[in-house]
């Protein structure tokens, strides 16, 4: 949680934001097919549910844009890393196994499980294209 640490707290990141994958080098409509507020909500209970089978939390995968730091006023330069999307897809299904596992446990579960599948199709199509990916945020 280094990164979101030098930006604020994560609590003051996550009112009303979504995540998303951000693929590297491609700015294709299938890679904005995902709303992601369900699951900017109900990360951070998936992470606990997760993080025992040796799973990275997702915001490890997050990179702030130049947009980003500019937007909350951060002087610095933006140093985008990006990840293998076989890592993300294991994250991803894990998360969505434990998700249908306590599936009653989250506002609005049909949402929450729309952003999982919908993240599980842009990551796979990445890695179907040798695309790189990481965590991207909108607010």
């Amino acid at each position: 949680m280094g990164r979101v640490a030098e930006l604020g707290s994560l609590d003051s990141i996550v009112m009303g934001v979504s995540v998303y994958p951000r693929i590297e080098n491609t700015n294709a409509d299938w890679v904005h097919e995902i709303s992601g507020k369900a699951l900017s909500k109900g990360m951070e209970r998936l992470f606990k549910l997760v993080k025992k089978q040796g799973h990275r939390d997702l915001m490890d995968y997050y990179e702030p844009s130049q947009e980003d730091l500019d937007d909350l006023n951060v002087d610095k330069k933006a140093e985008m890393m990006w990840f293998n999307p076989m890592e993300g897809l294991s994250l991803i299904e894990a998360m969505s196994r434990a998700f249908q596992e306590h599936r009653g446990e989250f506002e609005h579960p049909e949402h929450l499980e729309d952003d999982l599948e919908s993240f599980r199709k842009i990551l796979d199509r990445a890695a179907s294209e040798g695309l790189r990916w990481n965590l991207g945020m909108s607010y």
